[in-house]
């Protein structure tokens, strides 16, 4: 049965718009660039703009005193050709910036424009401080200035949508620029060197940033500056200056091949770039290295699931007789846009763009058809609420994609009122925030995995170093104090008389042992808690340890910390790792010479024990020891490396890096 759409009553939705909304009516028909526009219309939110009051009939200059004449000419271009423009504007007083999406309501007879605003400060925030975040986190680890130049500039041109972007240098001279490194999109490369008098020298050289809006339209420029701007296909520009004691160094420049207003917001960020460029480069050639590493794979994963926060999209309307392009406006900025009945028991279209099956036709079972029946419960109490309450509904919950498979969205609807204040329908808009839920789950899945396998390493780790303990009472210090005990029950009052020769020589063999079971006590004692660690510090207590070790096999050991100062959990991490590895070379090698080097090198702590055994097969290579080690080593973002053969016996190299911030790792 066909159904008959009803006419929507657009006024009421573009009256109660959370966006500010206005339309402007050109003052003169004449097609000039110098056209005013007056107010004919504006709901709440716009007159709760800062300075806006009185406004119906007035000029919109008076409200925006500063706006650009580029403005006026991107308006007299949507009324002459019905595009659409998009344009920006700042607040400075109020630190307000501003997204104004302009479009003409009918044909270019009627002479009429709509303006919707949408407050972007904090989105703007957002992006530069993200924007920030990753130039940091690239420039880090670069160690060549030149590099650094290089990777910042390319950053700052793409984040702009700039045309050109380039660092150059002041020469010798004073009087040149050496350019490069250098980002082009749409333009070619400047070349190798530009004159300074092709800018404003007292500007420059106060250390101002330049601001160029519109060249050819700037009196502050000659005529043969123009000229070398048009050859280069640059229209606006700003050039940011670094001066070091009163002397010009170097310049950032960004350009674009038209004219447009420069934001407070641009400009800061610019300037920002220039001072982080020449900090990062000046840094890397004084210390010749960058000790910052790269992020652990959970702090990436943390990190992109806030790059890919995706912007939710907002619903904006026209009055009535606008309605087709309203929903134009709407589809552009959305996944999809669809209308439901008052009691949302009828879904009377969706359009989607290939998120969600279309829906042509007015039907019922939207609920099946979108919505996961798990889900379903949730969405309806959120539906009830809202109507109820004649509030907007907003969730974020699961959907069905025309792809068949489960995905997200954020959904968001408003009711159109009738003249009694009664709901007669819904409009609404969706967004796709499959991927942003995605990475948010496979971040809990990491950080769970990860918890479980630090849990099976400690235990593990544990276990050995008990079962490693008790062997030693057992094989050691046991069966030495049998052997005593044997000994002492023979000592008796009547073997000292009748053979005081053999009563003094168990004595003394009673004696020896004694000895060496308080040596072998003092042997597991160290190797329980080293008091020479604590006592004299790591190189001492590495001496000491290869000293105890010299049982069957000679180790050759060489220490060179340099004077490094390292944090205490770094040096028990360093004592037990090389312990580990001196016991692994005697209860397995089968060696009679190892040697053993701990040293500092290129910012990294190097542990290296090198033996001329049996080698290692497959089993020793995932025993429990080894296993601690390699967790330890990955712990503090280092690494593990195995050398072994039949004839060369086993090299295992650990290091991690020399870092002033690090978790604290037990060993």
């Amino acid at each position: 049965m066909d159904t008959v759409e009803q006419p929507i009553d657009f006024s009421a939705f573009f009256m109660a718009l959370d966006e500010a909304a206005c339309i402007l009516e050109r003052t003169s028909p004449g097609r000039t660039l110098t056209n005013d526009y007056r107010y004919i219309a504006a709901n709440p939110a716009y007159q709760r703009l800062p300075g806006i009051s009185g406004i119906i009939g007035e000029s919109i200059k008076r409200d925006f005193p500063t706006a650009p004449q580029l403005w006026f000419e991107q308006f007299e271009k949507t009324v002459q050709t019905g595009e659409a423009q998009r344009v920006t504007y700042e607040i400075p007083s109020e630190s307000i910036k501003l997204e104004v999406s302009v479009s003409r309501l009918g044909d270019e007879n009627r002479q009429r424009l709509m303006m919707v605003f949408r407050d972007v400060t904090g989105h703007s925030l957002h992006q530069q401080q993200g924007y920030l975040l990753r130039m940091s986190d690239a420039l880090r680890p670069l160690k060549d200035p030149q590099q650094i130049r290089w990777v910042a500039i390319q950053l700052i041109g793409s984040h702009l949508g700039a045309s050109r972007a380039f660092y150059s240098s002041v020469l010798k001279d004073g009087e040149a620029l050496l350019i490069g490194p250098e980002y082009c999109d749409g333009l070619t490369s400047l070349p190798a060197t530009m004159s300074l008098s092709n800018f404003i020298p007292s500007a420059i050289d106060a250390g101002s940033t330049l601001v160029i809006e519109d060249i050819l339209r700037d009196n502050r420029f000659t005529s043969k500056a123009k000229s070398v701007f048009r050859e280069i296909g640059t229209r606006s520009a700003v050039a940011v200056p670094l001066v070091k004691n009163g002397i010009l160094m170097a310049m950032v420049g960004v350009h674009y091949i038209h004219p447009r207003q420069w934001t407070v917001t641009e400009i800061a960020l610019i300037e920002d770039v220039c001072t982080r460029i020449w900090q990062a480069a000046e840094q890397a050639a004084a210390e010749k290295k960058i000790n910052d590493k790269h992020l652990a794979q959970l702090g990436r994963l943390e990190q992109e699931v806030a790059e890919r926060t995706a912007e939710l999209a907002t619903a904006n309307s026209y009055l009535d007789r606008y309605e087709e392009k309203l929903r134009a406006y709407v589809t552009a900025s959305s996944e999809l846009v669809y209308q439901m009945s008052a009691d949302w028991k009828q879904m009377w279209a969706l359009e989607s763009k290939n998120f969600l099956r279309n829906t042509l036709d007015a039907h019922q079972e939207w609920l099946e058809r979108y919505i996961p029946i798990e889900e379903q419960p949730r969405v309806m109490a959120a539906v009830n609420m809202a109507i109820a309450l004649k509030t907007m509904f907003e969730l974020e919950h699961r959907v069905i994609m025309a792809n068949g498979k489960i995905g997200w969205t954020h959904s968001r609807a408003v009711p159109l009122m009738d003249e009694d204040g009664n709901i007669r329908e819904w409009f609404g808009v969706a967004s796709n925030i499959t991927a942003k839920k995605e990475a948010e789950e496979n971040l809990k899945k990491l950080r769970a995995a990860q918890q479980k396998e630090i849990f099976r390493i400690t235990l593990s780790t544990l276990e050995e170093e008990r079962r490693r303990f008790a062997e030693s009472l057992h094989n050691g210090l046991g069966q030495i104090l049998y052997g005593i005990k044997i000994n002492i029950s023979g000592m008796t009052a009547k073997l000292a008389v009748s053979d005081p020769v053999q009563y003094d020589k168990n004595r003394e063999y009673a004696l020896q042992l004694l000895l060496e079971a308080m040596r072998d006590t003092r042997r597991i004692s160290h190797q329980l808690m080293p008091t020479s660690l604590n006592d004299f510090g790591l190189k001492v207590a590495l001496e000491d340890t290869c000293r105890q070790m010299q049982d069957g096999v000679r180790f050759d050991c060489k220490i060179e910390l340099g004077g490094e100062e390292l944090e205490e959990d770094i040096q028990l991490a360093v004592f037990r790792t090389a312990q580990e590895l001196m016991l692994n070379v005697l209860k397995h090698a089968g060696a009679t010479n190892a040697s053993v080097n701990i040293r500092i090198e290129s910012g990294n702590i190097v542990i290296e024990v090198s033996d001329n055994g049996r080698g290692m097969n497959q089993k020793n290579r995932t025993g429990i020891g080894l296993a601690s080690i390699e967790s330890k080593a990955d712990l503090l973002n280092g690494g593990v490396e195995i050398t072994s053969g039949e004839k060369i016996g086993t090299t295992v190299r650990v290091s991690w890096p020399v870092a002033d911030e690090h978790e604290e790792i037990s060993p």
